[in-house]
């Protein structure tokens, strides 16, 4: 049982909350009550709940028509696109990659937590980062929460989930690593690792990196990089280049399109060469976004 105190233009609004047989009550308590008045309102109303759920007909609500989580997921997608205009799109990749695949042909209604342990194993399997899964479970939690709302389902029954707690990745890359990692670079591969370490842009936006994004200002050369569709990936408005960064720009390499590093179509195409970087260097656990941590 809760009680909220709303303050609306007559008074102060008791509205009660209460959950019985998996259904939630929200009555009106009434305007600027006391906490007595409250008390003997909400303990009349919940009385009256009892009586009437024990007096009514046992039926249950017919979710066998419940829609598939992939039938359910455009709702979903509607209404994220109506919340967030500015959406970076995770939630949309987290569903096409991972969840619509595992959860897709299953109804809505047959959802268990068993089937979300084993989404949870799998993805464990699969060496994802416990922040990358937590992040999948909270768009799961959202899909099978409005699910909820719009009465398509009667009650989410993964809320139990035991989803895991991100804890944020603080790795700095030694100067010795560093060594090793130039060793087994190339050339556009170190000059990457040099402007992440000077200037701290994320790895999709230097390897977005275009020419028309430096500005020669009376204080030297600056970067200003097109803005970020993400609400929670913050881009900086300009950064200063320094003599070593200007330098991993100036370079002999040919640019492609006015990139700097359009050899490479976008972050998820320079991983792939990352990788392929930092296993024949030796150096273990080394993410490109490390090198933003490291000065």
């Amino acid at each position: 049982m809760n009680i909220r105190r709303i303050p609306t233009s007559k008074g102060i609004r008791s509205v009660l909350t209460y959950w019985y047989q998996d259904t939630r009550y929200r009555p009106v308590l009434g305007i600027n009550l006391s906490a007595n008045q409250e008390r003997e309102a909400a303990l009349h109303i919940i009385t009256a709940i009892h009586q009437n759920t024990a007096n009514r007909p046992v039926s249950e609500k017919d979710f066998s028509e419940s829609p598939s989580f992939s039938v359910f997921v455009p709702t979903y997608l509607q209404y994220l696109r109506a919340k967030r205009r500015d959406s970076d799109q995770r939630n949309e990749k987290a569903l096409n990659l991972h969840l619509l695949p595992h959860f897709g042909q299953k109804r809505l209604a047959d959802l268990r937590l068993e089937d979300g342990l084993v989404y949870l194993e799998k993805r464990r399997a699969e060496h994802a980062a416990e922040g990358t899964i937590e992040r999948e479970c909270a768009v799961l939690m959202a899909v099978l929460n409005l699910a909820v709302e719009c009465e398509a389902l009667d009650k989410n029954r993964l809320r139990r989930l035991p989803v895991p707690e991100y804890v944020k990745r603080e790795r700095v890359v030694a100067p010795w690593e560093l060594q090793k990692l130039q060793q087994a670079s190339s050339q556009d591969v170190w000059r990457t690792v040099i402007l992440a370490l000077q200037t701290g842009m994320r790895e999709g936006k230097l390897i977005d990196l275009h020419e028309e994004w430096l500005v020669q200002q009376g204080d030297g050369w600056w970067v200003v990089p097109s803005p970020g569709r993400s609400s929670t990936k913050r881009v900086a408005k300009a950064i200063p280049l320094n003599d070593l960064a200007r330098g991993a720009l100036q370079c002999d390499v040919a640019r492609i399109g006015g990139r700097f590093f359009g050899r490479w179509k976008d972050a998820n195409s320079f991983k792939h060469r990352w990788v392929e970087t930092i296993a024949p260097a030796g150096v273990q656990d080394v993410h490109f976004h490390d090198l933003r941590h490291t000065s």
